[in-house]
């Protein structure tokens, strides 16, 4: 135990450690956080997952919004988090749904799929039901896996830098909460996962701020395929390892 908190030391370490790298990620690209630090996370600490990584990812999500706010596009952000709502309803209850076995499986085929969307190049024009559709897909994947950005930040491809980052930003601070509301009322999302979350936003700070002087000496394309690189081996992993528990 670390903290008081039911995790060992070496768990809690390795989870601050790729999630401090996570935000810098971020920070530099634009996403990357928890799609970089959930799968490792799953490998050395599974119940940090979904609830205790949703909670760092809000003050990620909340900072970048503060310092970008006015690029934000409100009304697209508002139909996502609308979409939101369902979606993190159906990703709860797979929650409550699987078995701790197939865990690792069902997230790693997750991660892989969010490491897709992240990679695609196909443009989806914005409309109201394609922003919906995103948002619900974003929070039916937030709330089973605590990653929700790549729907989102497909649907705004053809926006500029700071558009998408604070429009993603403002998507991701206020579905968190209903992630976490809905995990709440679940059962799936306590007092215990909370405090998890909270021990791991002192790495998620540092990373914020390491992040600001590098953005300029980053090679943001190498970086994205890195991120994407380093996703899909976790995820790749997590699944492996999820099969072996059945033999």
């Amino acid at each position: 135990m670390v903290f008081g908190l039911e995790i060992t030391f070496a768990a809690w370490l390795i989870a601050s450690l790729v999630l401090c790298v996570g935000t810098v990620v971020q920070g530099c690209i634009g996403f990357g956080g928890n799609l970089l630090a959930v799968p490792v996370v799953i490998l050395v600490e599974p119940e940090l997952v979904p609830g205790g990584m949703l909670i760092p990812a809000f003050v990620l999500s909340s900072l970048v919004l503060a310092r970008e706010h006015h690029q934000t596009d409100w009304r697209g952000a508002r139909i996502a988090i609308a979409g939101r709502v369902p979606g993190s309803v159906l990703g709860a209850l797979l929650v409550v749904a699987i078995s701790a076995r197939v865990l690792s499986i069902v997230f790693g085929v997750m991660i892989l799929i969010a490491v897709g969307l992240t990679a695609s190049a196909a443009g989806i024009t914005r409309t109201t039901w394609t922003l919906f559709g995103a948002g619900a897909a974003a929070g039916f994947m937030a709330t089973s896996v605590a990653v929700g950005g790549p729907p989102i930040a497909l649907v705004y491809q053809d926006a500029d830098g700071p558009e998408v980052r604070t429009t993603l930003s403002a998507f991701l601070s206020v579905g968190t909460v209903i992630s976490v509301a809905v995990l709440a009322i679940v059962g799936e999302f306590g007092l215990q996962d909370f405090r998890l979350g909270l021990s791991l936003v002192p790495a998620t700070l540092v990373g914020v701020i390491v992040s600001g002087p590098m953005r300029s000496h980053i090679d943001g394309g190498r970086m994205r395929v890195g991120v994407l690189v380093l996703s899909s081996l976790a995820a790749v992993v997590a699944i492996i390892r999820g099969i072996a528990e059945y033999f």
